[in-house]
């Protein structure tokens, strides 16, 4: 369509032709629009796609192996094992295989680092699973950058009943 209009619009005003392909509400005049969508509204936050829990469980076992040159020597040979029955506690089971804030992470990395900083601190009794416990050297082994978040939270500890079932699973399976 040409516009072709002849004469003056008047002060402040123009001939103009709009092409637009979809237009909700074209309103030139309006001084406020408010426009109202209905239907699908997608998925509410926190309902990701379901993982089977054998992906999960290899996920963390995977990051825990990254560990094991970190782990004293003679601890080296029980460390996956060490691990697989730490994901099998109730006390940990509950919360681990819940996905965490972090990007690409399918588990609670929170929970995770909290478990290594249990096993490595020096004021826990679980002394002597790493040779040289360093929060920022951990970090950079299982995210590649001690400058990340990893780091803070490698400095955790884990809840009291997390605590207790990995002292009694250590004492009544490994020492």
């Amino acid at each position: 369509m040409d516009i072709n209009i002849q004469g003056n619009p008047g002060t402040g005003n123009t001939f103009q032709e709009i092409k637009i392909g979809h237009v909700e509400n074209y309103v030139p005049n309006a001084t406020q629009v408010v426009n109202n969508y209905y239907g699908n509204q997608g998925k509410p936050k926190g309902e990701g796609p379901a993982i089977d829990k054998s992906v999960i469980r290899k996920a963390i076992l995977e990051d825990a192996s990254k560990l094991l040159d970190m782990v004293y020597k003679p601890k080296q040979a029980i460390w996956m094992s060490l691990w697989n029955d730490i994901i099998d506690l109730p006390a940990v089971k509950i919360d681990i295989f819940i996905p965490g804030k972090q990007n690409d992470k399918l588990y609670k990395r929170i929970l995770f680092a909290a478990i290594v900083h249990y096993l490595g601190s020096d004021e826990n009794n679980c002394l002597g699973w790493f040779s040289h416990y360093n929060a920022s050297d951990i970090a950079e082994t299982l995210v590649g950058s001690s400058l990340k978040s990893m780091r803070g939270e490698l400095g955790a500890q884990p809840s009291d009943e997390v605590q207790t079932a990995i002292n009694n699973l250590i004492n009544e399976k490994y020492s």
